[in-house]
């Protein structure tokens, strides 16, 4: 029964543990934030998501990934644009964000 228990506890404590490592942080790219219902801008102060006002159903902000750092370079995309950067892992969704509209 011991063995049981301890079998069971260490199988709890491995899913439990890697729930905390999973856990997406902002990292040194680019954030661009929903400044209006059809662009996103890129943000030139540090990304905070109290900024993500619930004022839309569109994603608030992204974070250009490593995969999207020579790619993702303008100052401001569609939204059409993000989506498919989103698809083709240029993006990913900024940790944080909400729905709604980034404003500082």
């Amino acid at each position: 029964m011991k063995k049981v228990f301890f079998a069971l506890f260490a199988v709890v404590i491995a899913v439990g543990g890697s729930a905390f490592t999973n856990a997406k942080e902002l990292v040194d790219r680019p954030v661009y934030g929903g400044s209006s219902l059809t662009q996103y801008d890129q943000i030139t102060i540090p990304y905070t998501n109290v900024d993500c006002e619930n004022t839309s159903d569109k994603t608030c902000a992204f974070q250009v990934t490593e995969a999207g750092e020579s790619i993702v370079t303008e100052l401001s995309y569609t939204d059409a644009q993000m989506a498919r950067f989103l698809l083709d892992g240029k993006v990913e969704v900024a940790p944080g964000s909400s729905k709604g509209l980034y404003n500082p």
